[in-house]
């Protein structure tokens, strides 16, 4: 099977707002929390995964994701949490959104 899988790889963004990681079919993905933005600076940013009604596995930053398997990039759904200090007052709280990487594993199309 896995000779007739093609890998893609994609920055996707979450914010706050659970949302599906876009449109298309494929056989799995892995999803990778960044340990650093892309501008440079720390990601102090919790990557929540899971489905519409749920997301429930937590990523912490630098984190990789097991093997998610499902038919559509639809089907799999993201939102950010902020990593939190108890002493950290609400206004200091940081809810921007964060980007992070998705490896997508699709079925080759054959070409003749």
């Amino acid at each position: 099977m896995a000779a007739n899988l093609e890998t893609n790889f994609i920055q996707a963004r979450a914010d706050a707002q659970a949302q599906p990681l876009g449109k298309g079919a494929c056989v799995a993905v892995i999803i990778q929390n960044r340990l650093n933005n892309i501008n440079g600076t720390g990601n102090n940013t919790e990557l929540m995964v899971g489905s519409g009604t749920g997301q429930i596995y937590q990523m912490l930053p630098g984190q990789e994701s097991p093997i998610i398997y499902a038919r559509d990039l639809e089907d799999i759904y993201v939102r950010t949490r902020p990593t939190l200090n108890d002493a950290d007052p609400p206004e200091l709280i940081d809810a921007s959104p964060v980007d992070f990487v998705v490896f997508i594993f699709r079925e080759r199309q054959e070409t003749r």
